[in-house]
């Protein structure tokens, strides 16, 4: 059985600054960032029950969309890897394909934390919501896709 995945209270933090003072105003602020050592903020929040029902399911995949500098991807790349499920992700701009030199270091970390990437014309890309996949959560119109094998595409 896989990990479940965990997310950490986080501390809120008293701000200080002379304009507060001046003014005898109090901020503080909540330190999401560091809810988890490398999916942090909001990210982590958004990602959980999508990770915690692929679990549940015994899945053992999250397929999902994103563009080249998409937080997103790697994020969910991070948390499927920490939760030993597999992770694909479907990348707006198939002219990166075959030019590794030019990715994001956002796809650079989706790739070195096991997530297998495939990159897709931006028509495919705006049609992505016509697929008919076995399981979806619409999650911040992020479409989130979990299934069991995943077929090789040519």
């Amino acid at each position: 059985m896989k990990a479940t995945f965990s997310v950490k209270t986080t501390p809120i933090t008293q701000l200080s600054c002379p304009l507060f003072d001046e003014y005898q105003v109090k901020v503080w602020m909540k330190r999401e960032e560091l809810n988890h050592p490398t999916v942090q903020g909001n990210k982590l929040h958004k990602l959980k029950c999508n990770i915690d029902e692929a679990v549940r399911q015994q899945k053992d995949s999250l397929l999902t969309f994103g563009g080249a500098y998409s937080n997103h991807i790697a994020a969910t790349a991070a948390a499927a890897k920490q939760v030993g499920l597999k992770s694909i992700g479907f990348i707006r701009g198939e002219e990166l394909a075959l030019r590794p030199d030019k990715w994001s270091p956002t796809l650079k970390l989706a790739q070195q934390n096991g997530m297998t990437l495939y990159f897709i014309s931006r028509l495919d890309y705006r049609e992505k919501n016509d697929l008919t996949p076995c399981k979806s959560c619409n999650l911040n119109s992020r479409r989130l896709i979990f299934f069991q094998k995943v077929d090789p595409i040519s």
